[in-house]
């Protein structure tokens, strides 16, 4: 009986550690593209950032994006994705150009 015992309990712990490593697996956005680049307005040319996020149906998500440019991140925007939309998440502009590198983050959130 003793064994019988000790072997559901390994069995339980076994499948309950599974169980959690599976659901701590999932991540309910995926990021489709992400990238920058310079553009001009008419004026004067700008660099921008994008992440293109989508988020699974009953889930939220909120992205940040930035540029790296001048030896320090910034141009930061957060924008909220509701569940089931793609969404693409543009930062600011930064005016001229230079940008050596995107930022991105996607996070969930809970209204």
């Amino acid at each position: 009986m003793k064994k019988i015992i000790v072997a559901l309990t390994v069995m339980s712990i076994m499948v309950g550690s599974l169980a959690t490593v599976c659901l701590a697996a999932y991540v309910p956005h995926t990021i489709k593209s992400t990238g920058f680049n310079n553009r001009f307005n008419g004026s004067y040319y700008y660099d921008i950032g994008w992440c293109k996020t989508k988020t699974d149906e009953g889930y939220r998500s909120e992205v940040t994006v930035g540029l790296y440019k001048d030896g320090r991140w910034q141009a930061y925007n957060t924008t909220k994705v509701h569940g089931g939309s793609t969404l693409t998440c543009y930062s600011q502009k930064i005016q001229g150009s230079g940008s050596e590198g995107l930022y991105y983050s996607v996070s969930d959130y809970i209204d």
